[in-house]
């Protein structure tokens, strides 16, 4: 599974390297002629970043500032997060062409401020003004990315400059289009796109109608988990802002980081229920799981009512940390024998790579192309397909599990029912009614795996009416941990749990298969034993006695650990005898008389 995860990243590495990958060739003036439809910029852009903020277009364009600027491919595309403000410039030779219009395209709808400056008359420039800050009806087009109509000066060339401020993270992937060249891009980018979101939204229904059917809380955490990153990837794609919150830029600008946040909430739950986090012994994993789920809760928090600055620079580093820490805790699952984990490991594996792509390309550090945009959804896809397969395998695993149990408990109400087969037909419909009560029972104790208290009282009543008939031998053997409450004390609960699990062990490796053990509350345990005499019962509880204080248990520094019993036997001749009251009194007699020892009902 490792190994095929590993040749999955390295492939997927392969062409997001080589998607990344321009050309070396840096021409500074565009040439349009009559056969150009479509364009990539990037060979052709300059940057300048004003750290000051305060240079106007009429400096910017001066002569004397025009060596302020440096080609794009120096400087890279993706800028993340940043205080500055980006020039680009760029500029177009049109002789060749004429009564042609063409778009530009920034494909990046996260920008908050944009203002696109063209030339007018002499020195003068015209501009447009769009972004996230900027109501989306002055735009162009009505697009979730910003796109503008090229005013051009045929027959000569024209000079443009574009000035980009944002609070959160910048890039600048400028393309120049034909109408009916973008046309027919918008017509591709949006069956890919619909693809996606329509794959995704299938996922979601199949899991509500699981949810329906079987009636696991599970399917309803990966319903929540499924429709926020979909919130999350609208917010992402700019079609929040086109469609949902066009007349509320500030609303729309505080959508994306809460959308994250929810995903990081919504992954952690889900996660933790599918892998059994809580139920199993994952200290350190817990409190990561904890302390992520709260930075998700500050980020939504923090967006509302604090600095949204830095409300988006939570929100990604959270973001970026979610993929791994489950992919740790899959592999933890996985390695303790929880199968289920193995697709989980690999779905958030594939999406622990697009994140990854995504954050790096977020944060500056990788270029915009089409892989380096799209790696978070490729992954996801891939994500959410196998979840959804891992979560019906875990169904099948839950039954498999709940039929087993069901055969173990058969198994021990055959052996309760080991001889009675020749009773008649009223004794037989009594034990039935028996067998059903048995079944209603909860029958194990959930830390030892032992029967619990209830569970070895009703086998005790019904193995007395056996014996009676057969006229058979009984024991019962009471022992409770001496000093149990120092343990307590001295080294924690879990460290006397550990205690209670160690001898629950002994004790199932020391009795017959038609013996009965269970425990009866806290620290005591009750062995039931049938068909045994007086000497051999006794010589049972010895070496269990023995077997308990050669323990060596870590958590409580490998101290001394030891037992008293009690032990009590059927009497035939008593028909009001109370073997587990007599079994408790010689264990309080063992107590009184210093411990670690076995002591017989008088």
């Amino acid at each position: 599974m490792t190994s095929l995860i590993m040749k999955i990243m390295m492939f997927l590495l392969l062409i997001s390297t080589l998607s990344g990958l321009e050309t070396d060739t840096f021409e500074r003036d565009i040439f349009l002629t009559p056969n150009t439809d479509e364009l990539n910029l990037f060979n052709y852009l300059d940057i300048y970043i004003d750290v000051d903020k305060n240079l106007s277009i009429q400096e910017i364009s001066d002569a004397s500032n025009q060596n302020l600027f440096r080609p794009i491919s120096e400087l890279g595309n993706s800028f993340g997060f940043s205080d500055a403000v980006y020039w680009v410039r760029f500029s177009l030779d049109t002789q060749e062409i004429e009564n042609k219009t063409f778009l530009l395209e920034l494909a990046f709808p996260l920008i908050d401020k944009l203002t696109f400056y063209f030339p007018h008359n002499k020195n003068l420039f015209g501009h447009k003004e769009m972004g996230d800050a900027v109501a989306f009806c002055k735009r162009d087009i009505d697009y979730r990315n910003f796109v503008i109509e090229l005013p051009l000066k045929t027959g000569k060339k024209n000079r443009y400059y574009m000035r980009l401020e944002s609070t959160g993270p910048i890039q600048i992937p400028l393309f120049l289009w034909t109408q009916e060249a973008f046309i027919s891009h918008i017509e591709k980018t949006n069956f890919l796109i619909g693809g996606y979101y329509g794959t995704m939204f299938l996922l979601m229904l199949m899991a509500l109608v699981a949810f329906i059917k079987v009636r696991k809380e599970l399917f309803i955490y990966y319903v929540f988990y499924i429709s926020s990153f979909l919130i999350f990837q609208l917010s992402l794609n700019g079609f929040v802002y086109q469609y949902l919150l066009s007349k509320h830029p500030y609303a729309n600008a505080l959508f994306l980081p809460i959308s994250v946040g929810a995903v990081v909430i919504g992954g952690l739950v889900f996660s933790s229920e599918f892998l059994q986090i809580w139920r199993r012994e994952h200290k350190y994993l817990k409190l990561a799981f904890l302390t992520l789920m709260s930075m998700g809760v500050f980020t939504i928090v923090f967006t509302l009512f604090g600095d949204y600055r830095r409300a988006l620079e939570v929100a990604t580093i959270t973001g970026f940390l979610l993929p791994p820490l489950v992919l740790v805790a899959s592999f933890r699952s996985w390695h303790v024998g929880y199968s289920p984990a193995r697709y989980f490991l690999l779905a958030w594996s594939l999406l622990l790579f697009g994140v990854f792509i995504s954050g790096l390309l977020h944060l500056g550090y990788v270029s915009n192309n089409f892989f380096t945009v799209y790696s978070m959804q490729i992954g996801s896809t891939l994500e959410v397909i196998l979840l959804g397969y891992a979560m019906f395998d875990q169904v099948t695993l839950l039954n498999k599990e709940k039929e087993d149990a069901t055969l173990q408990a058969n198994r021990y109400l055959n052996q309760i029912n080991e001889g009675l087969e020749g009773l008649v037909l009223e004794r037989t419909k009594e034990l039935e009614e028996k067998n059903r009560q048995l079944k209603e029972l909860s029958i194990h104790d959930s830390m030892t795996g032992l029967l619990n208290h209830n569970t070895s009282i009703e086998h005790l009543k019904m193995i007395i009416k056996s014996v009676k008939r057969y006229n058979d031998s009984l024991a019962v053997i009471m022992l409770d941990i001496d000093l149990f409450k120092n343990i307590n004390d001295n080294y924690g609960h879990p460290a006397g749990d550990k205690v209670i699990i160690s001898i629950a062990a002994i004790l199932k490796q020391s009795l017959r298969d038609s013996d009965i053990c269970g425990r009866y509350g806290g620290e005591e345990f009750i062995l039931i034993l049938d068909r045994i005499e007086r000497e051999q019962a006794y010589a049972l509880a010895e070496r269990i006695r023995k077997k308990i204080l050669l323990l060596k248990i870590d958590e409580i520094d490998n101290s001394v650990i030891s037992a008293s019993f009690g032990l009590s036997i059927y009497d035939k001749n008593r028909s009001d005898q109370d073997l587990i009251l007599e079994a408790d009194k010689a264990l309080y007699r063992a107590k009184k008389e210093g411990r670690n020892q076995v002591v017989i009902s008088s």
